[in-house]
């Protein structure tokens, strides 16, 4: 049996100014935040289907954040 579509990722509290609860990942889904020019300033790996960013480290400002399945398709920004 395959795995079926995973639900698009819901990203919660936005905006954060420390810890963002990431739904709808999958075990080893690529989390990678980006800043406004778009440099990588993050990477994680989902650990099961809820999972818990903290961003706290980084300055106010505006940032992207793209899950990407281990099957390598984009799934939310």
């Amino acid at each position: 049996r395959t795995a079926g579509p995973a639900a698009q990722p819901g990203f919660f509290p936005n905006p954060t100014r420390n810890v963002v609860a990431i739904s709808g990942t999958r075990a080893g889904d690529a989390v990678v935040v980006t800043n406004a020019a778009g440099q990588v300033v993050m990477r994680a790996t989902a650990a099961d289907a809820a999972t818990r960013v903290d961003l706290s480290h980084l300055p106010a400002g505006v940032y992207r954040v793209r899950v990407a399945s281990v099957a390598g398709d984009h799934r939310a920004t």
